[in-house]
């Protein structure tokens, strides 16, 4: 069972990579195709997430 305060502060983070980085990368063109915003989201999940996920031996599958 996943503790509540992991989970929110999951949701944080993935509401916080939306609104920031996946918008920088829009506004920069660099999302061209649905799949480079799949890359790119999985990826700063990945360096956001990481040590979290580890702490509580959780993981980010990527699906294309």
């Amino acid at each position: 069972m996943i503790k509540k305060s992991v989970k929110k502060e999951i949701d944080k983070i993935i509401k916080d990579v939306w609104l920031t980085d996946i918008c920088e990368e829009y506004g920069r063109g660099g999302l061209i195709k649905e799949a480079s915003l799949q890359c790119s989201l999985y990826h700063h999940l990945q360096n956001r997430l990481g040590p979290l996920l580890k702490e509580n031996n959780l993981f980010l599958y990527p699906k294309i």
